[in-house]
């Protein structure tokens, strides 16, 4: 498992992302930015859901977390139902999962449609 400080730093290079870049976002200085990368302190929980929103991944990502499962295709949702999706509970996760399910199935029949009879639409 991937350290918190080492899976940020990674994150932001990869994005191309300075360190006072960072600090500017989140509200906080440099000096206390590169201590998340040092390891030497830890972000609160809204400046983790930040920084995790910046990058687009999960937190579970953003922690090094390893997910299993079906939890691999766990994915960063944002807008409307991002701002609720903590308060669902799992019968309404359910509910969700089948639709995604659902339509996955849908897109995947209807591109099959399409290249049967190309003037459907």
């Amino acid at each position: 498992m991937i350290e918190f400080a080492e899976r940020l730093k990674e994150l932001r290079e990869k994005h191309g992302f300075s360190q006072k870049y960072m600090a500017e976002c989140l509200d906080i200085s440099q000096p206390a930015y590169a201590k998340y990368e040092k390891n030497q302190a830890e972000p609160d929980y809204n400046k983790l859901r930040d920084i995790a929103q910046m990058f687009s991944v999960s937190l579970d990502d953003l922690l090094g977390n390893e997910l299993i499962g079906s939890h691999k295709s766990a994915v960063v949702v944002y807008g409307s139902l991002g701002k609720h999706i903590y308060r669902l509970n799992n019968k309404q996760i359910m509910i969700i999962d089948a639709l995604c399910h659902d339509l996955d199935n849908s897109s995947i029949e209807l591109k099959d449609d399409k290249e049967k009879e190309p003037w459907l639409v």
